[in-house]
């Protein structure tokens, strides 16, 4: 996919915010995201309105490497409970702003 394409790119490095706000990713993109080694300077993740589910924010929330961002917009996104809760519970370091609207 294109968000995997985007994540695989070294030249993402010096990335610090990114907008995929409307896009059908679905949890596979979320997938993507979290794996990559390349977005260790990203500080903001907009992903509204992106079908991500549950699921998308169970793959989003694997390992650590989102630990960093201080503003994170989940707005529109079918979240139910078990997406709180996941939230809830990760160690994220100076999470500031935090969009769950419409959910």
């Amino acid at each position: 996919s294109g968000v995997h394409q985007l994540t695989s790119s070294p030249h993402v490095t010096a990335l610090r915010f990114l907008d995929l706000d409307r896009n059908d990713l679905y949890p596979e993109a979320a997938r993507s995201i979290a794996q990559s080694p390349f977005l260790k300077s990203l500080s903001s993740l907009s992903l509204d309105r992106t079908q991500l589910g549950d699921e998308g924010i169970t793959n989003l929330l694997a390992g650590n490497r989102l630990k960093k961002l201080v503003a994170l917009f989940l707005t529109g996104n079918y979240l139910g409970n078990t997406a709180a809760i996941q939230l809830g519970n990760y160690p994220f370091d100076s999470l500031g702003a935090l969009y769950l609207n419409n959910n």
